[in-house]
């Protein structure tokens, strides 16, 4: 692809609007949705930024599901004998996606949200649309696996707030920590 991957875009210190990065999210979502709704389903198994591929209009596609997603169901249980847990970690891989994609960063440099609220900082996003983003991102990371929302979930929530922001694209702001209390009831 044109713009090489997610994690190559954002190496690259290229500049992305909150909407393009909500745009590049929602693309990336509906990838891993699209597996998991295959018969038999799919889990990508090592989703990272490094695996969604951006075009020259930056439309984000996933790309090199693991093997292990192409294994039948009956035979995930050599793998995982627990079973039903895979699409949750591919939930959880995608919250550290939400993460990355926002900071910039890689998940594992932050010892803190202090320290993630320092990288967000200097960004200008629009406060209605920043909060829900947020949400959903912590949802994905919830732990334990069985709390966290179903693909179709992230997909719906991503939707609302890219077209909030849509609408309200012209009226950014600069980020503050009161943003960081949030509630997941």
């Amino acid at each position: 692809m044109v713009n090489g991957s997610v994690r190559d875009y954002l190496d690259a210190s290229r500049d992305l609007t909150f909407k393009k990065r909500i745009s590049i999210a929602l693309d990336a979502a509906k990838g891993l949705l699209h597996l998991h709704n295959l018969d038999p389903p799919v889990q990508h198994k090592r989703f990272t930024t490094s695996k969604v591929l951006l075009d020259a209009d930056l439309n984000a596609k996933v790309s090199d599901p693991g093997m292990l997603g192409l294994l039948e169901a009956r035979d995930l249980r050599l793998v995982n004998p627990r079973g039903g847990l895979a699409e949750t970690i591919d939930v959880f891989s995608f919250g550290l996606f939400l993460l990355e994609l926002i900071t910039g960063e890689k998940p594992d440099v932050f010892e803190s949200n202090e320290e993630i609220v320092q990288w967000i900082l200097p960004r200008m996003f629009n406060r209605s649309s920043f909060k829900p983003y947020m949400k959903i991102t912590l949802e994905c990371l919830n732990y334990p696996a069985i709390d966290r929302p179903k693909m179709d979930v992230v997909v719906t929530e991503l939707e609302t707030i890219y077209q909030n922001e849509v609408i309200s694209e012209d009226r950014g702001v600069s980020l503050g920590s009161e943003l960081f209390n949030i509630t997941i009831e």
